[in-house]
């Protein structure tokens, strides 16, 4: 997401666009930290119009809330510190406009020896995800208000809301056809590329042998 706050004390006309901003001299220093959070601006043609500074999250939506910079890049939940820190950013994009050609996604890991010799134990995994992940699409409300209620009750129920409202859920049957049809490791491939672009790395495994979609595919009807 992208956030920019007025420069000065007075109200302005917020840009409508990543693209508005080019040759704006308010517009500094973006803190950036991973690919997709730097995608609006590349897409815009603003790659060599602005200074990305990369900072921890927390140190990135701090410079912004005080006000050291006027632009910032971030993840839910940190949205939720500028809604209510700084009432007048004004978002202006998020991952889902480059969806499905790019995504973010998340994931169990395993070292090889214990995926070769549990993969018993791994099948009860997964059927257990792939039915709680089904309750929730299907019953978000109650789901949601049950975990707010149990696990994070300090968190208010509208914001945890917003949070889950900013992903893209699949059913465990959609997840199937997403790694049946390669989809899935064409996006693990290109946030492979690009951390090991930044890290100056050419000889690392590509998505397709760290990722074995076989026994999700063995294990959801």
């Amino acid at each position: 997401m992208g956030y920019r706050a007025s420069a000065t004390s007075t109200p302005t006309t917020p840009p409508k666009s990543w693209a508005a901003t080019k040759g704006n001299t308010e517009l500094g220093a973006i803190p950036a930290n991973v690919s997709e959070n730097i995608r609006p601006i590349v897409t815009a043609g603003l790659a060599n119009d602005v200074e990305l500074v990369n900072q921890t999250m927390p140190a990135a939506v701090t410079a912004f809330i005080s006000g050291a910079v006027p632009a910032v890049a971030l993840w839910v939940p940190f949205n939720v510190t500028v809604r209510d820190k700084v009432p007048g950013a004004v978002k202006l994009a998020d991952a889902s406009a480059y969806y499905p050609q790019a995504a973010i996604i998340g994931g169990w890991a395993a070292s090889n020896d214990y995926y070769d010799a549990n993969k018993e134990t791994l099948a009860k995994l997964i059927k257990g995800w792939a039915e709680a992940n089904d309750y929730i699409i299907a019953n978000s409300s109650e789901a949601l208000a049950s975990l707010q209620k149990a696990h994070y009750s300090q968190t208010p129920l509208a914001d945890i809301n917003e949070q889950f409202k900013a992903q893209k859920m699949f059913s465990s049957h959609e997840w199937k056809r997403l790694y049946s049809d390669g989809t899935v490791t064409n996006w693990l491939q290109q946030s492979t590329d690009f951390f090991m672009a930044n890290a100056g790395i050419k000889d690392f495994t590509p998505a397709s042998k760290y990722f074995d979609p076989s026994l999700y595919l063995k294990t959801v009807a």
